[in-house]
């Protein structure tokens, strides 16, 4: 939830995401997955200079592993906007 003023989108939740974003920087998204040490997955909002505005991490689990739920919902959100042709 969030609401757009002074040119930012302002992220109003209680508990997790909250700041403001300069949303019509944002050019791009990119689903990444990387192994480093131990597996990363990342949604990362990429701004028109290509630098990183924000990520959004799969979680992990009481072992540091990759929480397998999020990771599939990760899998499916990558796989249905790359379909539907969304990524710039």
């Amino acid at each position: 939830m969030g609401e757009i003023g002074r040119g930012y989108f302002n992220l109003m939740q209680l508990k997790g995401l909250h700041g403001h974003l300069r949303h019509e920087r944002c050019d791009a998204i990119a689903f990444v997955e990387r192994p480093m040490g131990k597996s990363s997955a990342f949604i990362a909002f990429l701004n028109v200079d290509g630098g990183i505005m924000f990520k959004v991490f799969v979680g992990r689990d009481e072992a540091r592993a990759l929480r397998p739920d999020q990771l599939e919902r990760f899998n499916a959100l990558a796989g249905w906007i790359g379909a539907a042709g969304i990524v710039a």
